[in-house]
């Protein structure tokens, strides 16, 4: 027989969680549209969507050094914001990262197209991972390349 307080005491736990996430992603979301706003972006992304489906966002300058990333960014490496905030995305980049994937995404980024691409990266424990990722070029109003948005998720790596 179930007893109604410990539902409720676990059913307040996934509350409580989902609550934390929320504030989490509403807080990213405050700083996104800081930076859309204080350097004119003309885009229409839904960010609070991507945020919501375990997404994270790492942005950069036009020089591809990380200027925010999303609370969710943490969760996917065991980086904190703190410890990648001026370094390149590629640090993340390890002995199983494909060399054409990169070439793929460096030609992308040099002529300032969208960009999708799989590759494996590494946690900060050394743990490699599958990240998928879509990286999108940032014009402001004026039409001048600003920043690049990368949408990134771990997806399950299959081993042979």
């Amino acid at each position: 027989m179930m007893h109604p307080l410990i539902s409720w005491d676990i059913a307040a736990c996934g509350i409580q969680d989902f609550m934390d996430s929320c504030m989490e992603v509403n807080q990213d979301l405050q700083v996104i549209y800081r930076f859309k706003k204080n350097h004119s972006w003309e885009s229409e992304f839904d960010f609070r969507k991507i945020l919501m489906k375990g997404h994270c966002l790492v942005l950069t300058d036009t020089q591809q050094s990380i200027s925010w990333v999303s609370y969710n960014f943490q969760e996917m490496t065991g980086y904190t914001r703190e410890e990648v905030i001026g370094e390149s995305p590629n640090f993340l980049q390890g002995e199983e990262t494909s060399h054409e994937t990169k070439r793929l995404i460096r030609e992308g980024l040099k002529a300032h197209c969208r960009v999708e691409a799989e590759l494996i990266n590494y946690k900060k424990s050394g743990e490699p991972y599958l990240c998928r990722l879509k990286i999108h070029p940032i014009f402001d109003t004026g039409g001048k390349l600003v920043n690049y948005l990368a949408q990134e998720r771990a997806v399950p790596m299959s081993r042979h």
